[in-house]
């Protein structure tokens, strides 16, 4: 317990150390008169801007605190608004001269009332459908509503009133017509309803049937109400006869009143009379319209056609239609014609533009729509409300004495409810009972504790109808729960309503539990108010309502709980200090002074500070001290002086209700004599003392002085000692304040006030006058010590002992406020999760480890007045019992309950409630995006965006902290107040996002007012704004969100892209972003790309090191002429290298040479270039996150598809989903769950919006797709499974084929089937590729080789002949290049034919996603040319598939093309290109292949001086390399095979004993039966049988190595002819494998056979144009000794110097192999 008193200046951080303690207290004397201004200098009081602020953080609500921003929509009532608010009422409002009550309105008229029947079980059957049923119903409801309503406006009558799922239409009588004439075509309109639409079947299997009664006679319509808050009722017999009519008629039936069954013939129709005399009308026989009465009624057929026309139309009509005819074309001005033909009478409202008087009529949430020129579609929504019923039942009287009961009843009504900040939404006079609709937290009402300010307004409605003369009784019904809000009806007669399944019980309480105010368990739980008000109610079986739960009377009158007939009240904990200080201070009543006059009682809520009150108020009864007790409300701060007014009742002594002039009566008794100034207190006291004649003359500020002056003589005047106890002070009104201060001042009055903290709606100046007053003590109280918690459980729950984790529970969650711990064990009661039981005192010893038992004095109840506690402690030891109550724990989950005690959505609403329309509906939209969204696609599904209204708006939502900038990073240290749900109020707007802002062009917005990215700054927030959407316009938006994200392409920062935001569909948490912030960095990349290109070109400079990444589109002719100087750089511009199509393109970028010209013969060709999309060789696809992002675009199109109920969109995104993630090589299971999501759609058989054709299409990319997914997760026999049974659905069957071989025999062989369906067989055949793609992989896994290439010719014929995919295609020309490799060197099959038809099928620019495709089909490419020995074009693939590799950073593939690329450059003798390329490896920055690249590296320099007679590096640095990296590192695979082959050969050429440390790893390489056909294969294993022999060479002539020299001529020749299948594969391998072959010979001592072999090399190397194996075998013929005498020295000629060397004899410098040196 802390007590406020004054204290030293102080900065604001300390000031929570001005609480001091009790042993601080300070006592100041203060005499009874003569120290009226008493001298506090003694202590430096706080300044002004101190006290604001100790009293803005300790009591004000933080979100009142922000300016006054403005709304940027000005309120304008155009024609428009006019014509959509005539929609909203009746023809009667309309046609009105006068809008006030005194001119009632009687007339002659017939009336018609519809009601609904089987409303009530839709109603129960969609509200168990949750959130979306209520939409549904109100759908149904507007459907089938709006169709009556059409028909009834038809036949020219008029919607008076709505109720539900009723209505009451009118037709008045006119001049020119009869009454029968009236009532006959209100007759017929009722039976064209019944015939039309008698009988509505909903997608609920509900049908829906109106009844309809018919009655007239005479009506009176009458406005009531006052001001702004005006109705209208309709009175008179035939609203009763009507309503009694009604209830006798059945469904489908039309009823009519005997009273107007007598004005009708009855041979016109044909009826029936009941028991009760009403009649029943089936058909009509004659018109009474016709001057031949026997000509027989012929017209109901052509009225019926008239009607039946397609109910959707009502549901497409929108508020354009309003618009005024300037701004229509010619159509839309017939259309619109056409459609207010229907009513012309709203015309007549726009044409006398009374809009301003029908807006008395309107409930204030409409017309803040209308007057924001926002469509009232907009208004509907789904909210969380309070609903009130209230009925009132009139006693019998004349019809002009129930419209003034009425009239004062609504004025009564919407006076208490405005004040308490709801809203009246209807007055329904259908009987002999008034019923009103109040609805609390609407749109702009809504507040915190709007439950408990229904209850209290409820109690208040019932007291003063009660008291008015005339009314019987006052029933009123409360619920809450979410509700539909919006218009219902049809588009030319509206109204706006709620509709739910709280409405519904509110009603049926209202009506079952006569003369009460009863509510639900929801209300009571929400209200916060104390058990004590309310009584828990018998259950009764209602209409509509299965489960209503438990059901409470509410009365604010005081209930005490009695034991033994005596009053008690449970003890008070922990808080005796402060009840001693309150002693002391009372007791000091018979002194002559006393320390201060008031004391100030300040405390969260629900802190306890009413009970501390109630404790107070007892010790002061006790004490026969007179005591007055308020508590303040709303409606005392929206009421000026009630709260004056009561004290002073209750100092009076003066009981409700008063008598006349009771209450002046005792004021004269305490003065003793009459004043005339005591007329000045008639508003504030509520008296009626004559006014003198004086009194009009005085000035406001002179009757205020006087009121004053007359209030506190009566005050002094009163003859003993009070203590007045005001809880809630914050809810004083202004003007109260200046008298209650009067009070304070009293020496005989002792005053005791509540304030809660942060309950202010803004700061009132009275309160700082409180604080600042030195007679008013402070008294901070602090939450109950959790030592207490049990106890105080104890006492709510009434038992004597409470489980510990029950106790441990409310410690935790509820924080020692006594008011949370109530509400939480209510809840734990309420769902079943406590159980009260009693046990024998002999089991408590078993109980003592589960329950905890507090002391008896901290539970057991005293006696209210301290004179019945004797009596009360005598009762309770003569009724000892041996039993004791404890609480059990049935349900242990329930204690993880979460207490939200600030109701979080209760203060978003409030916040949201603050804006304008288009700034609310602005927020709807983005929460239906996520968390985070984009301007782009904010503005992209925007109905009508206006760019500078839209930024107006968000520079509002930055200000009030509801949304920031997601660019800002988030701050590691995140205070309390930023993270609250309406954000910090001390930081300002910023935003982060990378674009150029120039205030002076944007009508002086702040930047952030044009943020690109944004977010919620409270994802709760966000949730709260999304459940308010109805269900169709949460579809719509996200049919929208479908619709941009599928249109637009998406690309990361990387490729190019610009902001694009993703959203994560777990919970719409988690996005990713990628902004365009980098715009700085991207226009330093171009800068520095430009430095390397200008550097190229002056200099010619060789670039040792290629900038791989670097790239550029925008490059200017002459750049791109002078970009190509160095052969190098043809890796600078991936772009060049794909586009190039003509020789000389080639031979700029040095792709080949002058010499290859590749025309020459005509199986060489050059194929058409392909063509990259614009941007695509600016992408960084190291940085590259693409694939990640398309990923997360489909899962979000997934989210929104299936939100906006699209399931063939949904089935779409789910195959496109898992084709991104396959491709990608991501989470296989997600994949797979995906697809069998898929599957079940399409095979579910109740979805009837697929064709067969389109069900066989989707499940046969699923069946593909799940065999792709498992064939990677090596589930061989389920992706057998699959395959299978996609092939079937495309028509291929694999054991047909399996024996047909040839490529045209089977394309010819497989035909497609269901020729039936031709516009489909296109998309069949292209998805089928992939199908036959997928089963060729498959079936190569599983090694069967003849299925694996009848699917892979079937591919590839197919992407021949169908438009595909480039990946499709690329994958379909990869595998059968894979497959048929081992023919491809000596079929006949065109290959350059078949490269040309593939390229030729990419008519579109290559996709940066696609390159990976089309690298694979440059290295098949690669392959194949390689394979048929056409070293040109293979070359020239070659280049196109590194450059790609560098260019897409896959380094593993690169290492793959290297190799040979090397070797096939180096046998054109294009040295020097080769060295480039080897020199590659050196630049390659990947950590994981950098030691891989070494070491290949090193391998082909060896390669280059034992092949070539060159070196790039010395062979001894190249043997230390390799020493050190054996002794450092242990490395394997192809690289370290090649380079430990090479270094063997080389030291058996030039130092055998060298060799001896590579001889044996050499000769114990594994067999090559493991290794694949491939030219780096090919030429390693080569080099071994080149080793072999030469080291057979070496031993040739020594008689000691016989043995050795037949073992090693044996493993040579083995090694030799193991390879010659292969080499025949790849013939460009072939010349080096004859020269070997020769070599063998020569050393067997065969010089002939070897003589001919060497020609033989020649020849198939000059066929090929392969230099190296001509100068090979050349030299094979030749003596030169030079490269061995190079190496006798250690060097060999430098590639520089040898370029030159090898284009003019070669052969020279090239090593034979030899046994003489």
């Amino acid at each position: 317990m802390n007590f406020k008193r004054r204290s030293r200046t102080r900065s604001r951080r300390n000031s929570l150390s001005v609480v001091a303690g009790p042993e601080k207290w300070q006592k100041y004397n203060k005499k009874i008169k003569n120290d009226a201004n008493h001298d506090s200098s003694d202590e430096d009081g706080l300044t002004a801007s101190e006290l604001k602020e100790w009293v803005d953080e300790f009591f004000v609500r933080k979100s009142m605190l922000e300016d006054n921003i403005d709304q940027d929509v000005e309120v304008k009532l155009t024609r428009k608004q006019t014509l959509v608010l005539s929609t909203l009422v009746p023809d009667e409002i309309l046609l009105m001269e006068k809008f006030d009550v005194s001119s009632p309105r009687r007339f002659v008229g017939v009336l018609l009332m519809a009601d609904v029947s089987g409303f009530t079980a839709l109603s129960e059957r969609y509200n168990n459908a949750g959130k979306a049923g209520t939409y549904q119903l109100t759908a149904i409801l507007n459907t089938y509503l709006g169709s009556l309503i059409e028909v009834v406006y038809s036949y020219g009558g008029d919607i008076i009133k709505f109720a539900g799922d009723a209505f009451l239409a009118l037709w008045k009588l006119d001049k020119r017509s009869f009454l029968c004439q009236t009532i006959h075509t209100a007759i017929a309109c009722s039976l064209v309803i019944q015939h039309a639409y008698g009988s509505f079947e909903t997608d609920a299997k509900v049908n829906l049937k109106v009844k309809l009664a018919i009655a007239a006679g005479n009506l009176i319509f009458s406005p009531i109400g006052a001001g702004s808050e005006m109705n209208y009722v309709l009175f008179g017999l035939p609203v009763l006869e009507a309503k009694k009519a009604e209830s006798l008629c059945a469904s489908g039936e039309v009823k009519l009143t005997p009273t107007a069954w007598g004005h009708c013939y009855s041979r016109n129709y044909v009826h029936h009379v009941d028991d009760q005399g009403y009649i029943t009308i089936k058909a009509i026989l004659y018109d009474p319209h016709e001057t031949n009465v026997t000509k027989p009624f012929l017209d109901f057929p052509a009225m019926l056609r008239r009607v039946n026309k397609p109910q959707t139309m009502l549901n497409d009509l929108s508020d354009s239609l309003f618009e005024p005819s300037k701004k229509m074309s010619n159509i839309e001005i017939i259309k619109r014609k056409e459609f207010l033909s229907l009513r012309k009478t709203i015309l007549l409202g726009e044409e006398r533009n009374i809009g301003s008087q029908i807006r008395k009529f309107m409930i204030r949430p409409v017309l803040t729509q209308i007057d924001a020129h926002q469509p009232l579609e907009y208004l509907t929504e789904m909210r969380q409300v309070s609903v009130m019923f209230v009925t009132l039942k009139p006693k019998d009287c004349p019809f002009s004495q129930v419209i003034n009961i009425v009239h004062n009843s609504y004025k009564i009504t919407c006076e208490l409810v405005y004040k308490s900040m709801g809203c009246v939404n209807k007055i329904i006079l259908f009987d002999k009972d008034v019923m009103i609709l109040v609805i609390f937290g609407l749109r702009g009402f809504k507040h915190e504790s709007e439950a408990q300010a229904t209850l209290k307004c409820s109690y208040n409605i019932k007291k003063l109808l009660t008291a008015l003369d005339g009314v019987l009784e006052v029933s009123i019904g409360v619920t809450t729960g979410k509700v539909y809000c919006g218009v219902v009806g049809h588009p030319l007669r509206r109204e706006f309503t709620v509709i739910g399944a709280a409405v519904n019980r509110a009603a049926r309480f209202m009506c079952t539990y006569r003369n009460k105010i009863t509510c639900d368990e929801a209300t009571y739980l929400n209200s916060k108010l104390s058990g004590n008000g309310f009584t828990v109610q018998p259950s009764i079986t209602m209409k509509g309502i299965i489960h209503p739960g438990k059901i409470y009377e509410y009365n604010e009158d005081i209930r005490l709980k009695q034991m033994f007939d005596i009053a008690i009240i449970p003890p008070l904990l922990n808080r005796e200090d402060e009840m001693d200080y309150f002693k002391s201070w009372l007791n000091s009543n018979t002194r002559t002074y006393r320390d201060f006059d008031a004391l100030l009682l300040i405390g969260e809520s629900r802190v306890g500070k009413t009970r501390l009150l109630e404790w107070m108020l007892r010790y002061a009864k006790n004490n026969e001290i007179i005591t007055c007790c308020v508590s303040l409300t709303s409606i005392h701060a929206s009421t000026p002086y009630l709260a004056v007014s009561q004290i002073v009742n209750q100092l009076l002594g003066l009981k409700e209700p008063l008598s006349e002039f009771e209450k002046e009566k005792k004021i004269i008794n305490i003065l003793s004599y009459y004043s005339e100034d005591l007329c000045y207190l008639n508003e504030v006291l509520k008296v009626r003392f004559a006014y003198h004649e004086r009194s009009s003359d005085i000035s406001e500020e002179t009757r205020l002085e006087k009121a004053k002056y007359i209030f506190s003589t009566i005050l002094k005047s009163l003859p003993h000692t009070y203590a007045i106890f005001i809880d809630d002070l914050q809810n004083l009104d202004d003007l109260s304040w200046e008298f209650i201060s009067l009070l304070l001042d009293d020496i005989k009055i002792y005053s005791v006030l509540t304030v809660t903290r942060g309950k202010f709606q803004a700061m009132k100046s009275w309160f700082y006058a409180v604080y600042m007053k030195n007679n008013i003590r402070k008294m901070v109280l602090k939450p109950l010590d959790k030592q207490w918690i049990p106890s105080l459980a104890c006492q709510i729950l009434d038992v004597n002992g409470v489980p510990n984790e029950l106790c441990d529970a409310l410690r935790s969650k509820c924080n020692g406020m006594p008011g949370q711990v109530e509400t939480f064990l209510m809840h734990l009661f309420s769902c079943g999760a406590l159980d009260l039981k009693r046990i024998n005192k002999e089991e408590l010893p078993s109980y003592n480890e589960e329950l905890h038992f507090p002391k008896p004095a901290q539970i057991q109840f005293v006696a209210l007045d301290s004179k019945d506690q004797p009596s009360l402690d005598q009762a309770r030891s003569e009724n000892q019992s041996d039993q004791v109550s404890v609480c059990i724990l049935k349900n242990k989950d329930d204690l993880n309950t979460e207490l939200n005690e600030i109701n979080l959505d209760a203060l978003i609403m409030i916040q949201l409630d603050s804006l304008a329309p288009y700034q609310q509906l602005l927020l709807k939209i983005a929460s239906v995006i996520g968390n985070i969204f984009s301007r782009d696609l904010l503005e992209s599904i925007m109905y009508e965006n206006d760019p500078t209204a839209t930024a107006k708006a968000i520079k509002r939502l930055f200000s009030m902290r509801i949304i920031s900038c997601a660019n800002i990073k988030r701050k590691q240290h995140i205070t309390f107040r930023e993270s609250t749900p309406l954000g910090s109020f001390k930081e300002s707007p910023t935003c982060e996002c990378g674009f150029e802002y120039d205030p002076d062009q944007n009508e002086g917005l702040p930047k952030y007012a044009f943020c690109k990215v944004m977010k919620f700054k409270n994802k709760n927030s966000r949730k709260t704004f999304y459940e308010l959407l109805p269900l169709n316009q949460k579809k719509d938006f996200h049919t929208r969100i479908v619709n941009h994200l599928e249109n637009k392409k998406h690309k990361c920062h990387s490729c190019g892209g610009s902001i694009t935001i993703v959203q994560s569909i777990t919970g719409l948490e988690c996005l990713k972003i990628d902004s365009s912030s980098l715009i700085k960095e991207t226009n330093c990349d171009s800068a520095k790309e430009n430095k390397i290109l200008n550097a190229s070109s002056n200099n010619a400079m060789v670039l040792k090191t290629p900038n791989l990444t670097t790239n550029r589109d925008d490059v200017t002719s002459n750049e791109k002429k002078h970009c190509w100087v160095d052969n190098n750089l043809m890796f600078v511009n991936i772009r060049h290298v794909l586009e190039a199509k003509t020789t000389n393109d080639w031979e700029s970028i040095g792709i080949i040479e002058s010499e290859d010209n590749l025309n020459e013969n005509k199986n060489n060709f050059i194929p058409p270039g392909l063509k990259l999309e614009r941007g695509v060789s600016r992408t960084d696809f190291k940085a590259c996150s693409c694939a990640e992002l398309n990923i997360t675009v489909s899962e979000q199109l997934i989210f929104h598809s299936r939100e906006a109920q699209i399931k063939m969109k949904v089935v779409d995104f789910l195959i496109k989903y898992s084709y991104l993630n396959l491709l990608a090589h991501i989470s296989n299971s997600k994949v797979i769950v995906k697809l069998n999501e898929a599957e079940s759609i399409c095979i579910d058989k109740s979805v009837n919006y697929l064709s067969k054709c389109q069900r066989k299409l989707y499940l046969g990319k699923i069946y593909t797709l799940k065999a792709n997914a498992n064939l990677l997760a090596d589930k061989l026999m389920a992706a057998k499974i699959d395959i299978d049974k996609a092939m079937r659905i495309y028509g291929f069957d694999v054991n047909k084929v399996r024996k047909i071989l040839n490529f045209r025999s089977i394309i010819s062989h497989i035909k497609l089937r269901h020729g039936k369906y031709r516009n489909q067989a296109d998309e069949r055949r292209s998805d089928s590729i992939m199908c036959f793609n997928v089963a060729t992989a498959l079936y190569s896994a599983i090694n069967d080789g003849t299925s694996a290439k009848a699917a892979a010719q079937r591919a590839l014929y197919l992407s021949q002949t169908v438009k595909c995919n480039v990946i499709d295609l690329c994958n379909a020309f990869y595998n059968f290049i894979e497959l048929e490799l081992p023919g491809l060197a000596n079929t006949n099959l065109r290959l350059d034919k078949l490269t040309y038809m593939t390229l030729s099928m990419i008519p579109n620019a290559i996709q940066s996603e696609e390159l990976y495709a089309v690298g694979k089909l440059f290295m098949a490419l690669f392959t194949a040319y390689t394979a048929r020995a056409n070293i040109p074009v293979a070359i020239r693939y070659g280049y196109q598939a590194l450059a790609l590799s560098q260019f897409l950073y896959v380094v593993h593939i690169s290492i793959d093309i290297i190799p040979n690329l090397f070797y096939l450059l180096l046998s054109r003798c294009r040295i020097k290109e080769a060295v480039e390329v080897v020199e590659i490896l050196l630049q390659i920055g990947c950590p994981e292949e950098w030691f891989e690249c070494q070491i290949w590296y090193h391998a082909l320099c060896m390669d280059f001086i034992l092949d070539a007679g060159l070196q790039i590096e010395t062979p001894e640095m190249i043997d230390d390399f390799t020493e050190l990296s054996l002794q450092k590192r242990k490395f394997s695979g192809p690289c370290r095979r090649r380079l430990i082959l090479n270094l063997w050969t080389y030291w058996l050429r030039t130092d055998e004993s060298k060799a001896k440390r590579f001889e044996n790893e050499a000769l114990t390489i594994m067999s090559r039966q493991t290794e694949d056909s491939s030219l780096k294969t090919l030429m390693s294993s080569m080099r071994l049988a080149e080793g072999m022999l030469e080291s057979l060479a070496r031993k040739v002539g020594d008689l000691s190595k016989v043995v050795d020299l037949m073992e090693l001529r044996s493993l040579a020749e083995k090694e030799l002819n193991e390879m010659e299948g292969d080499v025949l594969c790849m013939r460009t391998a072939l010349p080096r494998w004859i020269l070997l072959k020769a070599y063998s010979l020569v050393l067997s001592g065969r010089h002939a056979a070897a003589n001919s072999l060497f020609l033989q090399a020649i020849e198939e190397a000059r066929r090929s144009k392969n230099r190296l194996e001509e100068a090979l075998a050349r030299a094979a013929m030749s003596n030169s000794l030079i490269w061995v005498q190079n190496a006798a020295h250690g060097t060999f000629y430098s590639w520089e110097e040898g370029v030159p060397l090898a284009k003019a004899c070669w052969h020279q410098y090239l090593y034979k192999i030899t046994s003489n040196r």
